[in-house]
């Protein structure tokens, strides 16, 4: 995992589609796998297998465990409003960002130096 700016990703998610989401979707994972802390971690490429596996449904149980991973690490707790966004189909592209505005957080408050880079 690492800061990302939210804008940039946006201009790129629009630019490159979903190739730039699953780029994104395995830096966020291994970011996750990672961690020596969290069990319930899955592979990266288990990950990828799945969502293509189950047409994409798996990625409403990615974003889910995600948030919660963020959410233990101090994050704020955003699974509801990614389940209902990605429900609405919006989620597609907005999920990612709020995710990334999570890892963001949790970021700068593990690593206080890092809150002057953007």
């Amino acid at each position: 995992m690492k800061i990302r700016n939210r804008f940039f990703m946006f201009i790129l998610i629009y630019i490159f589609g979903i190739i730039y989401l699953f780029y994104w979707l395995c830096s966020a994972q291994s970011g996750i796998d990672n961690d020596k802390d969290y069990k319930n971690s899955i592979n990266v490429w288990v990950t990828i297998l799945l969502i293509i596996g189950t047409l994409g449904l798996y990625i409403l149980v990615w974003q889910w465990l995600t948030c919660n991973y963020l959410k233990q690490k101090g994050g704020s707790d955003v699974r509801l409003i990614t389940l209902i966004l990605s429900l609405l189909i919006i989620g597609l592209i907005i999920n990612p960002l709020i995710i990334q505005g999570q890892i963001n957080k949790v970021l700068k408050k593990q690593y206080p130096v890092l809150k002057h880079v953007t």
